[in-house]
């Protein structure tokens, strides 16, 4: 356990594996999401391997990751409970100032020695670090030297901010101004063996050599398929699957840290719903079309709950502004996991009492939207693989019944139900679902209690259903039990209209 071991602390240096944000410079030839599995793979690999050094070795040393951008992401959180490091913070505005703080800080905790590591160099040996124990006993600074300029391992006695400051990090001049600045301090220096990190596309090269025939290849789009380096029997898919994290770095029941979109998400329904997804810590974008003041409030309780929120105005009967919505949503978070088309107007009038304008209205809002949004996300689940869309309908629309006071919406609710099926069928062979949630009487706030109280009579449960009733057939669809599931509709009507 860290601190009771106070001879060395090794520092893991780590971002969490989020798509767009790491080995950027592998985008191509891998996927943003394959690069972000691969760099999971590092940091688990460098844990493993560095766990191993220290028992096989029996080096006297603590390990801890550091963490970026918090340690309360999902992703480091699984890391300590499964490989039992202890995390902190990066601080700091560069990783100059970052690796200074950490060394400042395991100083102030009593330790002499402090060793900060990068994730970069998965395949580096084991005995390396017992390398830089021993040089540390006779030098002041021990370097790792990376081929491409910079160095994969620092190694110090004591806390030296002057070699952090103005270092042009992510440079070819890191390890020389190193040099230059310890050189000018009067420290004695000691290099280990230079050793690959794994940045560019011609690093990912000498990488794949190394692995057996059978566990590297290209799939159909030309990508790479990459086995685990360190541990030399995984690809990206197997980390996922054996860890139980998507591309997108989910916790274990497969839904945290995605990004959902959710139309109708200010009220009712749809913000039961992505406050259910707050609490897993998904990004979650709310669209709203005259509900302002309720879609800023659920912005609010989304991110109280421990997620990120977005409330977006937009009206997705507008075809244009429908595939603005997306890209916006794609532009801020990088991508779409979950659309949730919640969104739906409704009235009650006779079929000759009805006007063009409200005809064409309850079209214009409830199916109409979901050909546009399923039409702009499909692209990016389907480069991923992955995803999930699930389209509100109504509980008897399936019936197929005459409905004289509500015959344009109950008709565009049946439409809701065919192209949700030919959605799935289009899609499933990208890996992504596709399904339909119809509610019957739902105390969501949108109907007065009196006329919810009537109707109870009329449901053979004999009671108004809730929210909460709702989210939790959302919560399945979305999870790993759900997969095979495609094409179906849910009705949560406590038995009426079947």
């Amino acid at each position: 356990m860290p601190g009771l071991n106070l001879s060395t602390a090794l520092v893991i240096f780590a971002k969490a594996p989020i798509p767009g944000q790491v080995k950027t410079r592998l985008s191509p030839p891998l996927t943003p999401d394959e690069a972000a599995t691969l760099h999971g793979s590092f940091v688990l690999d460098t844990l493993e391997r560095t766990k191993a050094a220290v028992g096989r070795l029996k080096l006297s040393m603590d390990r801890y990751l550091a963490c970026s951008p918090s340690t309360s992401h999902v992703f480091f959180k699984i890391m300590e409970e499964r490989q039992g490091v202890a995390l902190i913070e990066q601080v700091g505005d560069d990783l100059g100032a970052r690796m200074h703080q950490t060394i400042e800080t395991m100083c102030s905790r009593g330790y002499r020695r402090t060793i900060l590591l990068g994730t970069d160099v998965p395949t580096v040996p084991l005995e390396y670090f017992k390398q830089t124990l021993t040089l540390l006993d006779s030098h002041d600074l021990a370097l790792g030297p990376a081929l491409d300029g910079g160095y994969y391992l620092i190694g110090m006695n004591r806390s030296i901010p002057e070699l952090f400051t103005n270092i042009p990090w992510s440079t070819d001049q890191v390890l020389r101004l190193t040099q230059d600045r310890a050189a000018q301090l009067g420290l004695k220096t000691a290099l280990l063996q230079p050793w690959r990190d794994v940045d560019t596309r011609a690093d990912l090269k000498p990488l794949l050599k190394r692995a057996p025939p059978r566990l590297r290849s290209r799939n159909t789009n030309g990508h790479f398929q990459i086995a685990r380096p360190g541990c030399s029997r995984h690809s990206p898919n197997d980390f996922v699957r054996e860890h139980n994290i998507s591309p997108t770095v989910q916790l274990r029941d497969s839904m945290t840290q995605q990004v959902a979109l959710i139309t109708g998400g200010a009220k009712g329904i749809g913000r039961g719903i992505a406050l259910d997804l707050a609490t897993r810590q998904w990004k979650i974008a709310i669209c709203y079309r005259t509900s302002e003041a309720a879609a800023q409030n659920t912005a609010q309780e989304i991110t109280a709950q421990g997620g990120q929120a977005l409330a977006i105005r937009c009206d997705v009967s507008d075809p244009t502004a429908a595939k603005g919505l997306v890209t916006q949503v794609e532009k801020e978070w990088g991508r779409i996991d979950v659309l949730i088309n919640g969104a739906g107007p409704y009235h009650r009038v006779n079929l000759f009492n009805e006007t063009i304008d409200g005809w064409n209205e309850m079209f214009d809002g409830n199916l109409h939207p979901i050909f546009y949004l399923a039409q702009a996300v499909a692209p990016g689940m389907k480069s991923r693989k992955a995803g999930h869309i699930i389209n509100f309908g109504m509980a008897n629309a399936d019936q197929m019944e005459a409905q004289a006071d509500v015959t344009a919406h109950y008709i565009a609710k049946a439409g809701v139900l065919i192209l949700t099926r030919t959605l799935a069928k289009l899609l499933a062979p990208y890996g992504i679902t596709v399904n339909a949630i119809s509610p019957g009487f739902i105390d969501s706030g949108s109907a007065p209690p009196q006329e919810l109280a009537a109707m109870t009579t009329r449901i053979p449960a004999g009671y108004i259903g809730t929210v909460d009733d709702t989210v939790a057939a959302v919560r399945f669809l979305l999870s790993k039990e759900a997969r095979y599931v495609n094409g179906a509709n849910i009705q949560i009507s406590g038995g009426w209209g079947i």
